[in-house]
């Protein structure tokens, strides 16, 4: 349980030390660039008229996604060299930027800010975070949580009285679980429909955001030479590979956005 208050207790060399307050600034620098990046996307999907949000559902969305911000940022476990080698070389660059569910989180977060502070905006974009929220837990299961070297890895964190394998779980799941909350119950529903984005403008935020994300892998791996995900690893830098890689998982992202309009149509409050 203490896990999910504050993280645990290791003891770390001065190499280890200065990574992780490079990791804390990162962290804190990165975040207004998520922000700006919501509020592009949504002043572009956004209506501009304003809508009603229901007080306290506004103020849950706020603590809830600020909580889970919290427990990515502050209480997991920051990578240790003797432990996870491969992890610290990944986020000696960009920090934990390089990974979809630390992007997701934090467009989460400041979609549960932005939905109580501009409703209009927070109705636009509920399908497009929600979906990315689906698509990150459900990938995570698919393809990490079970993946051999990721269970390796838990097993040295495991050694070490850590336990990577349920911390990573419990960071993972209420990305989707929450996202659904929100566009099928906290959002005024009336509002909400109404607000829906138009497939085509859903595909035009969307692969920006591919591209923007992509971008990120690429350039940390011509820094350190790694990539943040093992199914990752065998794509090398094939672009053929690349390509069918990317084309099916927004195939996948695409499914999960369909199902979060499909919510927030048959809403039943």
């Amino acid at each position: 349980m203490a896990y999910y208050l504050y993280p645990p207790q290791l003891k770390l060399d001065e190499e280890e030390a200065s990574m992780h307050r490079y990791l804390d600034l990162v962290d804190v620098a990165g975040i207004p660039v998520y922000f700006v990046l919501y509020c592009l996307a949504g002043s572009y999907l956004s209506d501009g008229h304003p809508h009603e949000q229901e007080y306290y559902t506004g103020w849950v969305n706020m603590l809830v996604w600020g909580y889970m911000m919290y427990l990515h940022c502050y209480c997991c476990p920051k990578p240790l060299k003797g432990i996870d080698p491969l992890m610290f070389r990944v986020q000696s660059v960009i920090g934990r930027w390089v990974f979809l569910t630390y992007n997701t989180f934090t467009f989460q977060a400041v979609h549960g800010v932005m939905s109580f502070v501009d409703p209009a905006m927070g109705n636009a974009m509920a399908v497009v975070v929600g979906g990315m929220g689906v698509f990150v837990t459900v990938q995570y299961f698919a393809l990490c949580h079970y993946h051999p070297d990721f269970i390796k890895s838990c097993q040295k964190w495991n050694e070490h009285g850590v336990d990577m394998y349920a911390i990573c779980r419990w960071m993972h799941l209420p990305c989707g679980v929450f996202a659904f909350v929100d566009v099928a119950y906290t959002k005024a529903d009336a509002a909400l429909h109404a607000s829906l984005p138009s497939p085509l403008e859903i595909a035009g935020v969307m692969g920006c955001f591919i591209v923007f994300y992509l971008t990120i892998l690429h350039v940390n791996h011509a820094f350190t030479g790694e990539w943040p995900y093992d199914f990752m690893a065998p794509l090398g830098t094939s672009l053929k590979k690349w390509a069918t890689m990317t084309v099916t998982q927004t195939a996948i992202l695409s499914l999960f956005i369909g199902g979060m309009c499909a919510a927030a149509v048959c809403s039943p409050i």
